[in-house]
């Protein structure tokens, strides 16, 4: 399952290299941030994306990925996490998951 998660993130981040995005991220914003939010803007290959109504939320969550990654949990359960910290169904946790450990913690992508 890590394997899954490692490679949505890795699939995340080829899709937002090469399309633009809405104008989701807060102000004052990090380079980390935009590419947070373009990543979950941005449409998958399968046309999947997320509206953001909360950004400073949303952030929040993403950065509590890649807390308890740093803190020994692996992929799989952060995305369990961030299941129940939402609610969320698991296309979402996992594209939310995927997209912070490419932004903010992009040393976890092998775990």
């Amino acid at each position: 399952m890590k394997r899954l998660i490692a490679g949505s993130a890795l699939a995340l981040a080829a899709c937002g290299m090469t399309a633009g995005t809405a104008n989701a991220e807060p102000a004052g914003s990090s380079t980390q941030d935009t590419t947070f939010f373009r990543l979950l803007t941005t449409p998958d290959d399968d046309g999947f994306f997320i509206t953001v109504t909360n950004p400073s939320l949303l952030r929040t969550q993403g950065l509590a990925v890649c807390q308890r990654m740093d803190n020994g949990m692996d992929g799989l359960d952060a995305v369990y996490g961030m299941m129940a910290d939402g609610p969320y169904p698991w296309d979402t946790a996992n594209s939310i998951s995927s997209a912070a450990v490419v932004a903010y913690c992009p040393e976890h992508l092998q775990d």
